[in-house]
């Protein structure tokens, strides 16, 4: 028999590959670029290196943040304490590649009648805001109770969600729910404090410590009992 999960109350969401999807032409067009040219600097290498490196790990690891960490252990030099990919994301440019999405709008109408719904972003405040206008989110404090991004707190260390869960005094964090397309940073970081968590993958793969997996944010609603 299937255990009840707690109510939610409040709901988080990622932006970058959760509420839209990054695609080919963003990722491997735009960000990659800028990745293999940031993993050269930081490191000492080719961009060429770079590329070999990062698409080898990224290949056996599924997760940047993994794979520039096993490139500084292979070239045995420190740890980056920088944040390429996010750097990356943020340097891309990539909303002139973005378009609204009218069912989505729709779709967080619908979730956020029930319950507060804040977005949690490594993107700046200033970008994320931007992005949310390009996918149809004309005013994104109409939809959203709070947009917490990197000026505030990183995820990697928890510091963001500890700050979400400190915005109220009465719903405790197993009411608190979290949808994120990276299975360290908005899945297992979030879920040791205690949020539930959902995995967000737009072509099915899925997190097996997840308490959810969605392909598409209307799934949401299924599993939210709207």
């Amino acid at each position: 028999m299937e255990t009840q999960k707690p109510a939610v109350v409040r709901m988080g969401l990622d932006l970058d590959g959760t509420l839209y999807e990054v695609t080919e032409e963003m990722q491997y067009g735009r960000i990659r670029a800028l990745i293999y040219q940031k993993l050269a600097q930081e490191f000492s290498i080719s961009e060429e290196e770079a590329r070999n490196f990062f698409e080898t790990f990224y290949n056996e690891l599924k997760s940047g943040g993994k794979a520039i960490r096993k490139i500084a252990a292979h070239l045995q030099k420190p740890e980056t304490k920088r944040k390429i990919v996010q750097e990356a994301l943020n340097e891309a440019n990539v909303t002139n590649l973005m378009q609204p999405d009218p069912g989505l709008v729709r779709i967080i109408k619908r979730l956020s009648s029930a319950r507060e719904i804040s977005i949690i972003t490594g993107s700046n405040l200033a970008l994320a805001i931007k992005k949310l206008e390009k996918i149809g989110f004309a005013n994104p404090y109409k939809f959203f109770t709070s947009i917490l991004a990197d000026e505030h707190g990183q995820k990697s260390d928890g510091a963001i969600y500890r700050l979400w869960l400190s915005q109220t005094k009465v719903v405790p964090p197993e009411n608190h729910f979290y949808v994120g397309d990276n299975d360290e940073s908005d899945i297992a970081v979030p879920k040791s404090l205690g949020i539930q968590t959902c995995y967000i993958n737009h072509s099915g793969k899925t997190c097996a410590h997840a308490d959810f997996n969605i392909s598409s944010i209307g799934e949401l609603e299924k599993i939210l009992r709207l």
